[in-house]
């Protein structure tokens, strides 16, 4: 009876339930029902105000996600782009290497046109390097640590 414990002192309460008791009960209920209402709305509100901060907490923490992931691709385009400038680079020497060591028929042998300069005039000019070369041979079979250290 929230209106007649607050709002009268006990002998207004006694004289006007003898008047009105009815009344007084009937909005001393509808007042605890709507205490209640609030009670309940000011819960929810609160509950929904702890929701979206704990949403906000998530979509920020989302956001940084996103950009350090971002962050992690570029990163690793820019790598895997200099990893492929590398592989190009390695690739053309590997063939200009490959252009200046190549087989050639000289006196029935077969030589690399690289490794065996030219000595000077006569019969056989060139010294021989049979084919293939160490350097074409380190391409085509690269060592292995074991096998540099073994």
């Amino acid at each position: 009876m929230a209106i007649l414990n607050d709002e009268y002192s006990p002998e207004e309460i006694t004289e006007r339930a003898f008047y009105g008791g009815s009344v007084f009960t009937a909005v001393d209920r509808i007042l605890a029902v709507r205490d209640e209402e609030m009670a309940a709305l000011r819960q929810r509100a609160e509950q929904a105000e702890a929701d979206r901060f704990r949403l906000q907490r998530d979509v920020d923490s989302a956001v940084a996600t996103q950009e350090e992931w971002r962050r992690l691709w570029q990163r690793a385009d820019a790598e895997r782009s200099a990893e492929a400038v590398r592989a190009e680079q390695a690739e053309a020497a590997v063939a200009r290497v490959r252009s200046r060591h190549r087989a050639v028929k000289r006196a029935g042998e077969t030589i690399c046109d690289a490794c065996s300069p030219k000595a000077g005039d006569g019969p056989r000019r060139y010294v021989v390097e049979p084919w293939p070369c160490d350097t074409i041979r380190d391409l085509d079979y690269p060592a292995t640590p074991e096998a540099d250290h073994g």
